[in-house]
């Protein structure tokens, strides 16, 4: 019988805390596990809901690792670094990528799981130099290719191209672009890859380079295509004039005209109040004489 009125009487404290808000002040001013995780989950799931970046998805990250770091969950704190250094980029924040990330390294790189290790390989490549560049490059490509990770794989093809545009190894470059291409076109579902458009952009420079137009317009096409999914205005504007220009090359006069006036719509479409100048698209005599 006393048994029974102890777990009565705990059960009536435990449901008292709790709903006097005693519970949330013991979590909030108490490090552990649970809270740790907390933040961490909140962030990665700000994190996920906005691919641009979350401001508050930061906050919690860093309340993430001040939290692990107090309770000694290394791996906890090297998870965390890692994911604000991919955040980070996303807003540009080079520095404290590198920050981030190298930190991560130096806390323990043989504690981090593959799948990110590979990406925070991938991370401090986008903003070093070629040759260093590389050097992560091939570090990421190691685990992707062993592992089977596609959409890492992808990027790192796409960023060693970077690397050798940098230094004009335009040879190269084009080599590394063409492989990350194939496996998005052979993957289409798995390779979730953000610089899709920039890929297909720099495809079509080369071309352009190399005088090979058909390849360029191809290129040019797609990146165009996925300009549009992306909603980027200015950019599917600046792809258009191109193809105009590509086209009126190819002398094909009627698909130039069609182009260019597609460009001079989308540009007053967003507003740049004036009609276009020379330097962005000038429509020549002839198309006005197309319908």
């Amino acid at each position: 019988m006393k048994k029974i009125t102890k777990i009565t009487f705990l059960a009536v404290l435990v449901s008292v805390i709790v709903t006097s808000g005693l519970f949330a002040g013991f979590f909030y001013f108490v490090n552990s596990p649970f809270k740790a995780k907390y933040y961490f989950d909140k962030a990665y799931s700000l994190d996920e809901q906005n691919p641009q970046g979350s401001v508050d998805a930061l906050k919690y990250y860093k309340k993430a690792i001040k939290t692990y770091e107090a309770i000694g969950d290394k791996n906890g704190v090297i998870s965390s670094y890692i994911h604000l250094g991919l955040l980070h980029f996303k807003f540009g924040n080079r520095l404290q990528v590198e920050r981030c990330v190298l930190t991560a390294l130096n806390l323990g790189e043989e504690n981090i799981p593959r799948n990110l290790k590979a990406k925070a390989y991938l991370l401090i490549a986008g903003i070093s130099e070629p040759q260093k560049s590389r050097e992560y490059i091939d570090k990421a490509l190691a685990i992707s290719v062993q592992d089977d990770l596609k959409p890492q794989i992808t990027k790192a093809y796409y960023l060693m191209g970077k690397s050798y545009e940098y230094e004009a190894n335009f040879e190269e470059a084009e080599k590394s672009y063409l492989k990350a291409v194939k496996i998005i076109n052979d993957y289409p579902s798995t390779a979730y890859f953000m610089d899709i458009v920039s890929l297909y952009e720099s495809l079509g420079e080369i071309y352009i380079g190399d005088g090979k137009t058909d390849e360029a317009i191809k290129y040019y096409d797609d990146a165009l295509a996925y300009s549009f999914k992306d909603d980027e205005s200015m950019v599917t504007a600046h792809y258009m004039k191109v193809l105009g220009d590509l086209y009126m090359q190819k002398k094909e006069i009627k698909k130039a005209c069609e182009f260019w006036r597609k460009s001079e719509d989308t540009y007053a479409y967003i507003g740049r109040g004036h009609t276009l100048s020379s330097g962005e698209v000038s429509i020549p005599q002839e198309c006005k004489n197309i319908s």
